[in-house]
This record gives C-alpha cells, structure tokens and sequence, in this order.
C-alpha cells in the first residue's frame, strides 16, 4: 500500500492510499471500526468485520427514511462517540455512512474504501453526503470528510460495463472542468486503459483524483469554483429520477453531459467549432455506446416527468434555473436561466437531441459489430 496524496480541508487531512490487497485484507486494517457495506460483500467481510451493517446499494435505501435503521443498528453495534465507521462499497454506501457519521452523537470518524471505479476517481474525497428524500434526489446532505481513503484499483475488473462507463463518465467531466491540459492528459490515460496498460488505471484514477483535489481545497464547501463540477448533474439528476434510478448516476451524467452540450448551443451557436468540446461528445458518446441498453432506459423518459425532476434540481433558485453550461470559448459557467416554459421546452429539447445522438451511435455500432 502507499499513499497517492493528502487532501486538507477545514477538518484536517485525509490520506489517500492505493493498495493491491484482497478486500478481507484493506477490510481488516480497520479492525474495531463498524463497517457499513454493500451487501454483495457482506459473507466475505464478515470475519473481518463483526460489527457490520450490510445495506443494499440501491437509491431507494440511500433515503432519509432508511437513516434511522441504521443509527440504531451503529448503536446496537456498540459504536460509540470515541469509535470510527468503515464504508466499504460504491458512492451510495459512502454517502449513507457519510452521512450517518456526520450526525451520529453529533458526529463519529470515519474511513472509507470505494469498490466502484465512479467512486474512486470522483466521490471519494470532498467530504459531501447526499441523502434521496422522497422522489427528490440527493435534498439532504453534510460536509464530513473521511478520515483515510484506501483505493483499490483491482476491484474495477469485477465491475459491470455500466459501472465503468460511470467512471469514466465522471472522471473525463472532472478532467475537463479543470482545464484543457487535465482533459487532454485524461485521454491519454484512457487510450492507454483500453489499449490494456496495466499502469494506467491507477493513474487514471490518481490524476481524477488530483483534479477534483483542487476544486476541493480553493472551495471546500461549494461556493464557487467547486461548483462547476456540476457540470451535466441537473441534467443527470433528472434523468435518474425519470427513469426511476434505472440508469446509473455516471452514466445519466454520461447523457447530461451531452444534453449540456447541446442546449448551451442555444447561447453559442459556434460551439461545435471548438475543438476541445467535439473531443468531449466524442469520448463520451464512444463511453455510452458500449451500453446497448441506454437508449431504450432514456426512450422511457417522458417530457413532463423529465421536467419537473430537472426543475426541482436542488441548485436552482425559486426564479431561476442554475445549470453549468459552456461558455463561447468551451469553458463552463453557471448560467441563470430565468423559470419559464420556454426555457423548459428548450432544455427538453437539449436531453431529446442527446438521446437521439446516443441512439445513432449505438444503432451504428450494432451494425459495425454485424
């Protein structure tokens, strides 16, 4: 094991280590900590992990009903104010334990090992829980960074297709919110990932993670800067919410970001021209289409119900909407777009020319493959 970096923030520093170990083994460094888990991993940890919580990892137990369940389960576990939680799983599990150690007797340390390649290039450091409340995602949520982070890259190889998409998805949106350098060296990265280069997922992940790392530590508490890397979300967020969750939350990222794309257009017509942001739809298109499944998920989208989720975005305003799009020169800006049905029609429309984008690629790859 040993340490990519540390991120500093107004509770301290975090640690971030890579190890090559078998999960039992990262599990069992954290001995005496209770474990809240994915459930998939729960027989293999158990000896390792007496104390343990196995959660399903799914939106509808990453909600503010299911929280109580599990305060009393930390307690009846015997986890105390001085005691630590470990989250072992994807983002869901890390934003249910974040948030349960973030309020339990006013606050417990945690620790977390991410097992999604989503999880390990994005949602792991910056300290944020995000809790489902009802149909609206993502309303309640803290601040409570983790103590230590442990990633292990090894576990990407037992992960379906849509969960490396949402990886990618996230870590190529991360990659260009920084800067055109960060995204051009993110390319590189992939590239060498598919080409089967043993060392560049670990750096793929590592300089994710150093882009995210400084968004953190100039706006820890998103005020600013930090908010760019909501880039696609309002997009995604609807679409997760329209499709009820069906589609994952990197890969409705995935989409959004194209949906951007598309409606920033409305404000830049020349966007097209600009070379980095026809490398950007490229690579994300070519993430999606190894997804056949995609454009029958989004096809279920229907434009009131897609509406109202994007509407009900917890970064607009009462008068406005507020989602990241590009400038005229590629960058990204939250734009305030006053609440009206135009508005809405033209940001409907942003989604439906995404989706039908994604439809011919992946009809196109179809006929490739024949």
């Amino acid at each position: 094991m040993y340490e990519l970096f540390s991120i500093s923030s107004s509770s301290g520093s975090t640690p971030i280590h890579v190890s090559n170990d078998p999960l039992p083994a990262i599990a069992g460094r954290f001995s005496g900590a209770n474990a809240i888990v994915d459930a998939r991993f729960a027989d293999m940890l158990r000896d390792v992990a007496p104390s343990l919580i196995a959660i399903t990892a799914d939106e509808l137990h990453k909600s503010l009903d299911s929280i109580p369940v599990i305060l009393k389960a930390c307690r009846d576990g015997g986890l105390t104010r001085d005691g630590r939680i470990v989250a072992i799983g994807g983002g869901i599990i890390q934003d249910i334990a974040s948030f349960v150690a973030s309020v339990y007797m006013r606050g417990v340390q945690w620790d977390y090992v991410p097992t999604t390649l989503l999880a390990m290039v994005d949602s792991c450091i910056g300290g944020k829980s995000s809790i489902n409340v009802g149909p609206y995602k993502n309303l309640a949520g803290t601040f409570h960074p983790p103590a230590s982070i442990v990633v292990a890259p090894d576990l990407v190889s037992t992960l379906s297709p849509s969960q490396i998409a949402s990886g990618l998805c996230e870590a190529s949106k991360i990659c260009y919110a920084k800067d055109v350098e960060s995204f051009q060296h993110y390319l590189t990265l992939h590239a060498a990932f598919k080409a089967g280069d043993p060392d560049a997922l670990p750096q793929l992940i590592s300089h994710s993670l150093a882009c995210k790392k400084w968004f953190i530590e100039i706006d820890e508490f998103d005020r600013a800067e930090r908010l760019l890397l909501n880039f696609a979300h309002s997009f995604g967020h609807a679409i997760e919410s329209a499709t009820n969750f069906e589609v994952e939350h990197g890969v409705a990222v995935g989409v959004g970001m194209l949906a951007a794309l598309s409606y920033s257009e409305t404000f830049h017509p020349a966007l097209g021209e600009i070379d980095e942001i026809a490398l950007l739809e490229r690579h994300v298109l070519e993430i999606l289409a190894t997804l056949p499944r995609l454009p029958r998920q989004l096809d279920q989208v229907e434009q009131e119900k897609f509406t109202y989720y994007f509407a009900n975005d917890k970064k607009h305003t009462q008068t406005a909407f507020r989602p990241v799009l590009l400038t005229a020169s590629g960058r990204l800006e939250r734009r305030p777009i006053a609440r009206d049905a135009k508005a809405e029609q033209a940001i409907w429309h942003g989604f439906d020319v995404a989706r039908n984008q994604l439809r011919k690629v992946v009809d196109g790859a179809k006929v490739h493959v024949s």
